[in-house]
C-alpha cells in the first residue's frame, strides 16, 4: 500500500519526535524557528504521507486531510514565539478533530 511513501510517513515522524523532544525539554519557552518548522512539518508530512499513500492505493482523496494539513500549519505559525504547550495544543486539536471526523464517516478513507 504505502510503496516509497511510507518513507515520507517516517520521516514526518522523526521531525514530529524532534519537535516534541524540544518542547519537553523546554516546556514554557517558544520553539525556535526550526522547531515550529519540525513540527508542523511533521504533520504533514505524516498526514500528507498517509493521505497520498491511501490515494495511491484506489482511496479517494480525503478533503478533510488537507483540510487539516493547512490549518495545523498555519495554527502552528500563528503561535510561533507563545509557549510551546500553544503549538502542541494546535497540533493535538487538529489531529483529533481529523481522527473524530474520519470515525463519524464511518471509514477513514472510501473506494473512489
Amino acid at each position: 500500500m504505502y510503496s516509497i511513501l511510507h518513507f515520507v510517513v517516517v520521516f514526518g515522524v522523526v521531525l514530529l519526535a524532534v519537535a516534541v523532544e524540544e518542547a519537553v525539554a523546554h516546556p514554557h519557552e517558544a520553539l525556535p524557528a526550526g522547531g515550529s518548522l519540525a513540527l508542523a512539518g511533521g504533520v504533514v508530512l505524516f498526514v500528507g504521507g498517509t493521505a497520498a499513500a491511501l490515494r495511491r492505493s484506489g482511496n479517494a482523496l480525503s478533503g478533510r486531510r488537507l483540510v487539516v494539513l493547512a490549518a495545523v500549519a498555519a495554527g502552528v505559525w500563528l503561535t510561533h514565539g507563545a509557549p510551546v504547550s500553544w503549538s502542541l495544543l494546535v497540533v493535538a486539536l487538529g489531529l483529533l478533530l481529523l481522527g473524530a471526523a474520519e470515525r463519524a464517516t464511518g471509514n477513514a478513507s472510501r473506494r473512489a
